[in-house]
């Protein structure tokens, strides 16, 4: 969580509003990154088959006030953080204005829940059929580690 942290707060100091960058749209990419090195985990439950996938099309849980959403963004793999973080945004909104369309809320091939920023420490995530895996994140806090022999206060997350 260190060098994540840093890595936001160093783009975020340079950058607009509009271009900053949250922790979502750092896990987005990083999610499409590891699918694309673990492949069998970007797949689908296909009746009696396994179908695997050679896009990321990562799905984010939206909690409205009376349920929850799952919209998608598509061919993460290609994108930047700049455009996820537009398109992300703009999903969000959707959700909580009720406006997504059917094609928004599916093609998923992988989903992420954060209720960290409910601080929530940690969580079981239920998989959203026919994916094959989701990933949850709890909260960022401080906590105390061992580097190099020195006690340090990091920020640590629990996925």
């Amino acid at each position: 969580m260190n060098l994540l942290s840093e890595l936001r707060r160093t783009h975020n100091e340079t950058v607009s509003k509009e271009d900053k960058i949250s922790f979502n749209t750092i896990f987005i990419k990083i999610a499409a990154r590891a699918l694309r090195t673990h492949p069998v985990v970007n797949s689908s439950f296909q009746g009696n088959s396994i179908r695997q996938y050679n896009t990321a099309n990562i799905s984010i849980a939206v909690a409205l006030e009376n349920g929850l959403v799952v919209p998608t963004l598509f061919h993460v793999e290609q994108k930047d953080l700049k455009l996820i973080g537009v398109e992300l945004n703009e999903l969000v909104k959707k959700a909580r204005e009720g406006k997504l369309s059917p094609e928004e809320m599916t093609g998923g091939t992988f989903c992420i829940s954060n209720l960290g920023m409910y601080g929530i420490e940690e969580f079981s995530a239920v998989i959203n059929p026919p994916q094959a895996a989701i990933l949850a994140l709890g909260k960022i806090e401080d906590a105390p580690v061992i580097e190099q022999g020195e006690i340090k206060i990091v920020p640590r997350m629990k996925v």
